[in-house]
């Protein structure tokens, strides 16, 4: 193997990681979410919100730990926390920004969840390339 494969493989391993963890929690979520708004009252919502985001940054996590090599914060162990949670949080914020484009374009289901792991794609790839500066 190159050196330039050796480098790129473990990227896109944790990308479709990050990409899997971030279209099905929002395919899911979304559909919980609308569950608990219409049979349960605010404190099932609450629960499900909370549920969302520790399973979310759960899923991240695991994807850190596995792909380590992939990012300098990944390859430390006391940044992977907060590498999930820029992860998660700006993809989090950017899907919702754009959630309306689903109601304006009429995107099927499958494939606006598809298409909602992009931004933590673009998230995690930032974070993958942009070298680690500081102590």
């Amino acid at each position: 193997m190159t050196t330039s494969t050796r480098r790129f493989l473990p990227i896109a391993k944790q990308l479709g990681g990050v990409w899997l963890v971030g279209s099905l929690g929002t395919l899911i979520g979304v559909h919980l979410m609308v569950i608990a708004v219409f049979t349960g009252g605010l404190a099932l919502v609450v629960l499900v919100l909370a549920g969302m985001l520790a399973g979310g940054l759960a899923m991240l996590t695991v994807v850190a730990r596995a792909t380590a090599q992939a990012s300098p914060m990944t390859a430390d162990p006391d940044q992977r926390l907060p590498w999930a949670l820029l992860v998660g949080g700006i993809g989090v914020l950017v899907v919702f920004l754009v959630f309306r484009m689903y109601w304006f374009t009429g995107l099927g289901t499958l494939l606006m969840g598809a298409l909602a792991g992009v931004p933590f794609v673009l998230v995690a790839a930032v974070l993958a390339v942009v070298p680690r500066t500081g102590g």
